[in-house]
């Protein structure tokens, strides 16, 4: 993950490598993305009392004026960035698209596709898989 370049609001190069210690959801989105939309949606509805220690890094290839009205809109309390290519240059070729980090930093789990983070037992598995 530490090869994908992206970008903050300010156009700052965001080091991902600063997360690790850090138990983390990275979701690559995009705002017309229905799928998208709803899990991010979700998985806002449980992060301050399920997912309180873990951080979202949410990543688009939108431009940045896009993902921060996105933001703006959405109030999440999640980390938006946009990539500096399109997801196709990073091998992400479906979205909603997620990873799991755990505090080491490693990949733990990846899903292409909508998870549903209301389910308990799915909360609880990938929970564990991040610890």
């Amino acid at each position: 993950m530490s090869k994908i370049e992206v970008v903050d609001s300010d156009t700052v190069l965001f080091d991902i490598r600063a997360l690790k210690g850090k138990k983390v959801i990275v979701s690559f989105y995009a705002s017309w993305c229905p799928n998208c939309i709803t899990e991010l949606k979700e998985i806002n509805s449980i992060k301050s009392e399920k997912l309180s220690d873990v951080t979202v890094l949410a990543i688009t290839d939108e431009s940045i004026e896009k993902m921060v009205n996105f933001k703006n809109n959405t109030h999440y309390p999640f980390t938006f960035v946009t990539l500096t290519n399109n997801f196709n240059t990073f091998g992400i070729f479906s979205i909603p698209t997620t990873y799991l980090l755990n505090t080491k930093g490693e990949v733990v789990y990846d899903n292409v596709g909508y998870i549903d983070w209301k389910d308990e037992s799915t909360l609880e598995h990938l929970k564990s898989l991040m610890q």
